[in-house]
């Protein structure tokens, strides 16, 4: 009678989890016999368990017993014997108790439960390896000898999977970052392209190699391939979602500075989208931040601008000078000056680095010493800056104004010195050619008692001077003429003419002053320079009187009667023309015409 069918079943599953069983102990059994026989080896070459576990106490121990032996050393050399005795007492107590401490403890428990802990981490080495080498064990050596030339073949393909799957694509992109790199330096454009197509195809990031690409074109001085670099930059930063974050600072720069062609309302919107972009990036730092202080001043929240700024400041000079700027808006009088005192540290302690300061930087300068009251440091950063950009109107208008200061001071000093005042004067012109203060120099100087010497020691300065301004050598001709010092009036005008050959009042005065020297070998000089004031301005009445008085001198009456009646019509109460043209009509026999004259003059 045959069994029933699941006792068959039964039976089978039985053999089946016999035959796993059995598997599990050949894996297990090699790794349970040499746990065993090392086991064994060990308490044999100890001696015993106690000595394993007296080994072990050892072991733990000897740091401490270390320390104690050289404090017990040092003990011995500073204290006492009757001291080291006790203390030897007390510490040899705790020893014995510690001692039977450790005999009370048993460490096979703590080991077993170690080892039982640990199976999930050597269980699986346990069966790879016991399957190794019973597969091993029942190898034919001799036939697998067979299969090495086909395991050589083999391992330069696993050798190019090993590459493909460890470094991928990557080695290829950094060859074709540099290839594009170069091509795009040495302007070919197509070969560039190229290589950023086959970037593509790899599947790499590209980014990175785009926006270099695009940086080198803006560098060139090309306006189309700068053009072309700000439509990457475009490309790798779109307003509409996020990009390369290099790119979005890099446009947030341009829309910030005023360097992008968007200007207005639509700069500021485009400004505040590729901060949002670079926040969702994650991209933080001072960078962002001071960017984003810019962005809020720009649009009218000052106060949130600068609490963005404070903790920047101290350590960033544009953190602390767009903080001043802030400040000096909002009317925080003591804070702009704290933060004017911290900008100027931070650019003097640069300078004295060997930094050399750029135009902002000057200007910042300039502006922070002028809030602080420094008239010093306000004076040389407007120098530096006029040493950078000769003719700033920004740097003129307040240098001028501190030159003109002490123009006044040197003037009204009882001891002039004539090489400062001339250097004064001409800076003066220069800085601010409209400024009273030069004429008011002159005139302070005019009213002292040594007037005359003073004058000419300037004029010396001024004539030795390559550089002194016409209008300035004009002037001080001028007053010298007035005073009766032709020879030196003649000497100033002269250069000026020779600095302004186009001055039409240079070549006047010089003609009046010539005339008025009454020396006949120089009346033909001054008709000259009078005929040239004329070419100049022939509609002038001044020029026109100038010259007929020299004609009266040169007794050419008629040309003289020309000039001097020409000269009356813008001057009707000039008493010295009616004189001169009086005599030129008495020379013409026109008596009746040169008495109404002479009357008129008298």
């Amino acid at each position: 009678m045959s069994e029933p069918f699941s006792y068959r079943i039964r039976r089978s599953l039985a053999r089946c989890w016999e035959g796993m069983a059995g598997f599990g102990r050949a894996l297990v059994s090699p790794f349970e016999r040499f746990f065993a026989w090392l086991g064994d080896l060990l308490v044999r070459g100890g001696g015993g368990g106690g000595q394993v576990e007296s080994g072990l106490v050892r072991l733990l121990s000897w740091p401490f017993r270390a320390v104690w032996s050289l404090l017990a050393a040092a003990g011995r050399l500073l204290f006492p014997e009757s001291l080291r005795d006790g203390w030897h007492r007390l510490t040899s107590g705790i020893a014995n108790g510690a001692a039977r401490l450790v005999d009370v403890l048993n460490l096979d428990g703590p080991v077993r439960w170690i080892v039982w802990a640990t199976q999930p981490l050597w269980r699986p080495i346990a069966a790879v390896v016991g399957f190794i080498y019973a597969w091993l064990s029942t190898r034919p050596y001799r036939q697998m000898a067979w299969g090495l030339p086909a395991l050589v073949l083999l391992m330069p393909v696993v050798a190019a999977g090993g590459w493909r799957l460890m470094r991928g694509p990557k080695s290829f992109a950094k060859a074709y970052r540099v290839a594009a790199r170069e091509a795009l330096e040495a302007d070919d454009r197509q070969t560039a392209e190229l290589w950023e197509r086959k970037l593509g195809q790899l599947g790499v990031d590209n980014d990175r190699c785009d926006y270099r690409a695009a940086l080198t074109l803006l560098e060139d001085d090309d306006e189309e391939k700068q053009e072309l670099g700000r439509q990457r930059m475009e490309l790798l930063a779109p307003t509409d979602q996020p990009g390369y974050p290099a790119a979005h600072f890099w446009m947030l720069q341009q829309l910030l500075s005023g360097s992008s062609e968007v200007q207005g309302a639509e700069r500021l919107r485009l400004a505040e989208a590729h901060l949002g972009w670079l926040d969702e990036l994650g991209i933080e730092g001072p960078s962002v931040d001071m960017l984003r202080a810019v962005w809020l001043m720009q649009t009218g929240r000052l106060e949130d601008a600068a609490e963005l700024l404070e903790p920047l400041a101290d350590e960033s000079p544009q953190a602390a000078a767009q903080l001043m700027l802030a400040d000096v808006e909002l009317q925080r009088v003591d804070a702009a000056r704290r933060d004017a005192a911290r900008v100027r540290d931070h650019l003097l302690d640069a300078q004295r680095q060997g930094v050399e300061l750029g135009v902002r930087d000057c200007q910042l300068l300039a502006t922070a010493c002028q809030i602080i009251g420094d008239a010093q440091g306000l004076e040389l950063a407007l120098r530096r800056w006029l040493t950078l950009v000769p003719d700033a109107p920004q740097a003129q208008r307040p240098l001028g104004q501190i030159v003109a200061a002490q123009l006044q001071r040197a003037a009204a000093s009882n001891q002039i010195e004539s090489a400062e005042v001339a250097d004064l004067l001409v800076e003066t012109v220069r800085l601010a050619p409209e400024t009273p203060a030069v004429e008011a120099a002159l005139e302070r100087i005019d009213r002292r008692p040594d007037a005359v010497d003073v004058r000419a020691r300037l004029a010396e300065a001024l004539l030795a001077d390559e550089t002194a301004p016409g209008a300035l050598l004009i002037s001080l001709g001028t007053r010298a003429a007035v005073h009766g010092d032709f020879d030196l009036a003649v000497r100033l005008l002269e250069r000026a003419t020779t600095a302004m050959p186009e001055s039409a009042p240079a070549w006047n005065n010089l003609a009046w002053a010539l005339m008025s020297a009454d020396d006949p070998a120089q009346r033909e000089q001054s008709l000259a320079a009078s005929n040239r004031a004329v070419e100049l301005e022939p509609d002038s009445v001044s020029y026109r009187e100038t010259r007929g008085q020299i004609l009266v001198k040169l007794q050419r009456w008629d040309a003289a009667v020309a000039d001097l009646e020409y000269a009356l019509n813008g001057l009707p109460d000039s008493k010295p023309t009616h004189a001169a043209l009086a005599t030129a009509l008495e020379a013409l026999g026109e008596n009746d015409q040169a008495a109404d004259h002479r009357a008129l003059a008298d």
